[in-house]
């Protein structure tokens, strides 16, 4: 069979370490609908709940990163930007906790701002935006921590981030952002309320969506 090596720009041999590759393409299908915009906004109806569906201890992990950190900024681009303004404020209207939004592509104006008691959350879908995975490289580059929320659990930014929490919302093909957005909302909701140490019944969200739609 074919024998795969990888070499470094000085000739020596590197060790890579193979993963499988997990796609969310299987979710491209319209499914009867006029177009993916509809399709989506529909999908919401589920998609929502499955994004509450998390591993219990990676929110846990997640929540307590967010609450030892002396500075916590929340970065992305476009629609996940948005998300991030209503994250700052869920976490600190159910946590107490300040966040500090920045768009990814002034990201690099902060730099003097960043340190090793920093963590940074990013936000994406694809987890592949080049102004975001810049702004968290140079963050990784001052010690900062790095957790994500992102859809493609095999992208880079899912693959660089300690921690990731997925949207599990599958593919999102419309340009206009629905269930991912949502879905990021999910998540910051989650880990508001984990670092809150209060209980909310977020399956209500779901039921409500379902009637709406």
């Amino acid at each position: 069979g074919v024998k795969n090596e990888f070499f470094g720009f000085n000739g020596r041999k590197l060790k890579k370490e193979f993963k499988p590759f997990k796609s969310v393409l299987e979710d491209s299908e319209i499914g009867g609908y006029p177009h993916f915009m509809l399709k989506e906004i529909m999908d919401q109806k589920s998609s929502i709940a499955t994004a509450f569906q998390q591993d219990s201890s990676k929110v846990n992990d997640f929540s307590k990163a967010i609450l030892k950190a002396d500075k916590v900024f929340l970065t992305a681009c476009g629609t996940a930007f948005h998300a991030c303004l209503v994250g700052r404020h869920l976490l600190k209207e159910i946590a107490g906790i300040d966040s500090r939004p920045i768009l990814a592509s002034e990201f690099s104006e902060i730099e003097g701002e960043l340190d090793e008691n920093s963590m940074v959350i990013a936000v994406s879908q694809s987890g592949e935006t080049a102004d975001l995975i810049s702004a968290v490289k140079l963050a990784s580059s001052k010690g900062c921590k790095i957790f994500s929320i992102v859809n493609v659990e095999s992208s880079t930014l899912a693959r660089i981030s300690e921690i990731f929490l997925p949207l599990k919302c599958g593919k999102e093909t419309a340009v206009a952002s629905t269930k991912a957005f949502t879905s990021q909302l999910a998540i910051f909701s989650l880990i508001s309320s984990s670092a809150s140490g209060k209980h909310f019944e977020f399956e209500k969200v779901s039921e409500v969506v379902s009637r709406i739609i």
